[in-house]
């Protein structure tokens, strides 16, 4: 059943077109009660590829700034990597610890 229901929603997701991660998550562990950390590895996983296959397409057509692509992703690495000090320093591995997300405001109408 398992099987057959990620079947129906990769064709369902593949003829629309979106992203099915969130869902994909949310059936697991609401519908058969797979454990959270499971459900995110799995949709993690499937994204690896479908990243992949993009990425190698879209450089094939010429599509790709590389220099930009390897800033970006050195920055991303390294704040990941800084992030997950900062993380396992926090008392019970940073659970139960709300962190504040700073996002741009957008310029205000006059």
């Amino acid at each position: 059943m398992l099987f057959i229901s990620m079947v129906l929603m990769g064709l369902i997701f593949g003829f629309i077109g979106i992203g099915g991660a969130g869902i994909t998550i949310a059936l697991l562990t609401v519908g058969f009660g797979i454990p959270i950390h499971t459900a995110l590895a799995v949709a993690l996983s499937a994204m690896v590829f479908t990243t992949l296959s993009g990425a190698v397409s879209h450089f094939k057509e010429g599509e790709v700034i590389v220099k930009t692509g390897a800033i970006m992703g050195c920055g991303g690495i390294v704040g990941a990597f800084f992030r997950m000090l900062e993380y396992t320093a926090m008392p019970h591995g940073g659970r139960n610890v709300r962190v504040p997300t700073f996002y741009p405001s957008s310029p205000s109408a006059n």
